[in-house]
């Protein structure tokens, strides 16, 4: 049983993994309360409000989750485009032979916490160490969101004859769903404009300090 417990930990923390992204802190500011923060958690939660609050006031239908026209259904393509896109990013971000790479994230810096024998351990982040964790939860994200686009046409029928019947808690979790649904695309959208950012302009500003030297920020 013990086996069977510790092939299963180590299992999810495979494929959970990638997801370590949303663990990265800027600075020694809180976790939520930093820049980063609001590109992957409030400015994603703000607009999903503001979107489905638009919708309600003018009646309109956001078919999220219909097995034919539903929006995520529309996206599928997408996501299995943008997961290769992000892997080759990954790959050339991981190999990319420039020497800035390997320099210490400037100003307030990003670092993360990983457990390593059962210890939490911080780790300050280079640039490319940074965009590795970035692309390679995008990558993660943009397989999962696929994988979602393409069991939701099956699930959907059985989702509906579950609350067909009770017509009070169905659009409660109509709503949750729809609105749970929302942020997700919109933090895909904001994260991956994150990477664009780092890409076009934030990798190539000059860092004073190199991985394995001192920092002096």
């Amino acid at each position: 049983m013990s086996r069977i417990f510790k092939s299963s930990s180590y299992f999810l923390r495979v494929v959970l993994r990638p997801a370590s992204y949303l663990r990265v802190r800027q600075g020694e500011r809180p976790l939520f309360f930093s820049d980063k923060a609001l590109v992957d958690l409030w400015g994603p939660l703000i607009f999903s409000f503001f979107i489905i609050i638009l919708f309600y006031m003018t009646g309109a239908n956001l078919p999220f989750f219909e097995s034919e026209r539903g929006i995520l259904i529309q996206f599928k393509q997408f996501f299995g485009f943008m997961a290769g896109f992000f892997i080759a990013s990954l790959a050339a971000v991981a190999t990319f032979d420039k020497s800035e790479m390997d320099k210490f994230i400037e100003g307030e810096g990003a670092s993360v916490e990983i457990r390593k024998g059962g210890k939490l351990t911080t780790h300050q982040l280079t640039r490319r160490r940074f965009l590795c964790f970035l692309f390679g939860y995008l990558s993660w994200l943009s397989i999962c969101l696929f994988i979602a686009c393409l069991i939701i046409p099956y699930a959907q029928p059985s989702l509906n004859n579950a609350f067909k019947f009770n017509s009070v808690i169905k659009p409660y979790c109509d709503g949750t769903l729809i609105t749970l649904a929302c942020f997700v695309i919109l933090h895909y959208i904001s994260v991956t404009f994150y990477g664009l950012y780092y890409l076009v302009d934030r990798m190539h500003h000059d860092s004073a300090s190199r991985a394995g030297t001192p920092k002096n920020d």
